[in-house]
C-alpha cells in the first residue's frame, strides 16, 4: 500500500535517481518499526513494563528511517515534501493509539491506515516535482480509492467467511455486500468523472477487476482448510500491480 504509490510516483515523472530510492528506503524502515512500537506501548499499558528488545529495534528502525528521510528533505531543500511528510506522521500515530485501543481493524482505523500509507505518493511527487499538481493529486486519489477497497476483500475473505460456515446465496451476498458495493459505487463514480474531467477510461479499467475480484472472492466461500495466505497475498500483489499499470497508463495521458 505504500511501495505501489510510491512507485507510481517515480513512474509518472520519469525522474528515478538514487535519493527516490533512498527515500523508498526510509519509508520501509518507518514501516517496519509499527510493530515494535505497539509492543512497546502495549507492555507499558497493560504491565506496567519495558519491552528492551522492542525499545532497540524501534530506535534503530524509526530512527534510522526518520532520520534519512529528514535529511534527504533537508539536503535537497524540499520543505512542502517535509511539511507533507510531517502531516502523514499524524496518521501513523493516530493509528498507533487506535491500535492500542484494539479499534485499528475497524474501517476507520483502517482507512486512516490507508491514508497514511497511499501518502508515500504525494510525498514521493512533491520530492521529485517540487509541487503537488493536478496529476499528483489524481495519483493520490486513485491509490487510495483502489487500497481502501482491499479493507473490505480482506475482511469479507480472512475475518468473515473464516468464522462460519459457507451459507447460501443469500448468505454470501449478505456477508459480500460492502466489497462488491463499494466496487460497483466506485466504478460507477470512476465512469462519471471519466466522462465529466475527460479523464483517460484507462483508470475506469485499473478498478475493473477489482469489482470481478470481489464478485469472485463472495462466491468462491473460504475455510480455515482452503484458504492459502500466500496464494492470497500474492493474487493482492498481481491485482496492485496490474491496477498500477493501467493506472500508469491513464496518468500519462491525464493533462498538468
Amino acid at each position: 500500500m505504500f511501495l505501489v504509490p510510491a512507485g507510481m510516483a517515480v513512474a509518472v515523472l520519469d525522474k528515478w535517481s538514487w535519493s527516490s530510492f533512498l527515500l523508498i528506503i526510509s519509508f520501509i524502515l518507518i514501516f517496519l518499526s509499527h510493530r515494535p512500537v505497539v509492543l512497546i506501548l502495549k507492555g507499558w499499558k497493560r504491565r506496567d513494563t519495558i519491552e528492551w528488545p522492542a525499545c532497540s529495534w524501534a530506535f534503530v528502525l524509526s530512527g534510522s528511517g526518520i532520520g534519512l528521510a529528514a535529511f534527504l528533505f533537508l539536503f535537497q531543500q524540499q520543505w512542502n515534501a517535509l511539511s507533507l511528510g510531517l502531516a502523514v506522521a499524524i496518521t501513523f500515530l493516530l493509528h498507533l493509539r487506535l491500535t492500542l485501543n484494539r479499534e485499528h481493524m475497524s474501517v476507520t482505523g483502517e482507512i486512516i491506515g490507508v491514508l497514511g500509507l497511499t501518502a508515500s505518493a504525494p510525498v514521493m511527487y512533491i520530492f521529485l516535482n517540487g509541487y503537488l499538481d493536478a496529476k499528483g493529486w489524481v495519483l493520490w486519489m486513485i491509490t487510495f480509492l483502489y487500497f481502501a477497497g482491499t479493507i473490505f476483500y480482506i475482511k469479507l475473505k480472512v475475518r468473515i467467511q473464516l468464522s462460519q460456515p459457507e451459507p447460501d446465496l443469500v448468505g454470501k451476498l449478505r456477508a459480500g455486500m460492502p466489497v462488491v458495493l463499494y466496487g460497483i459505487l466506485l466504478l460507477i463514480y470512476v465512469f462519471f468523472i471519466t466522462v465529466i474531467r475527460g479523464y483517460s477510461w484507462f483508470f475506469f479499467w485499473a478498478y475493473a477487476p477489482f469489482l470481478v475480484k470481489a464478485v469472485r472472492g463472495l462466491v468462491r466461500w473460504q475455510s480455515r482448510e482452503t484458504l492459502k495466505i500466500n496464494r492470497l497475498g500474492a493474487m493482492e500483489l498481481a491485482h496492485s500491480i496490474l491496477f498500477a499499470v493501467l493506472s500508469l497508463a491513464g496518468l500519462n495521458e491525464t493533462p498538468q
